[in-house]
């Protein structure tokens, strides 16, 4: 975390302003608009660009996505509604098994300790 410009969700805020300054055209140039709401140059440029915040990124690590790690979650339910609570190595399986459904070749990487 940069103390010079402020805490994450501060800049961020002003990145958004900054953003829209930009757009509506108050400005000519990134620099400028940078200096002007005290944010980081590079990270104003690279939102102008396209890339999202840290925010709303997927996280790197993540190898399900929302709707299969939903389908892990009603895995887990239904076997904890019947009284038998998953154990891990089947939990790693039926996570493979989502995977493997996603892979195009029907066999995606194993899923590390992790």
């Amino acid at each position: 975390m940069s103390q010079r410009f402020g805490t994450y969700a501060q800049i961020e805020e002003r990145i958004e302003i900054a953003i829209a300054e930009l757009d509506s055209g108050i400005y000519a140039n990134i620099r400028a608009v940078a200096d002007y709401n005290h944010v980081p140059y590079s990270r104003l440029q690279k939102r102008v660009s396209g890339r999202a915040s840290k925010i709303e990124r997927t996280a790197l690590n993540r190898r399900l996505n929302q709707q299969q790690e939903d389908a892990l979650k009603a895995y887990i339910t239904r076997y904890d509604a019947l009284y038998m609570p998953p154990l891990i190595p089947q939990l790693i399986s039926a996570a493979q098994q989502i995977l493997d459904l996603k892979h195009p070749d029907g066999k995606a990487l194993p899923i590390g300790k992790n």
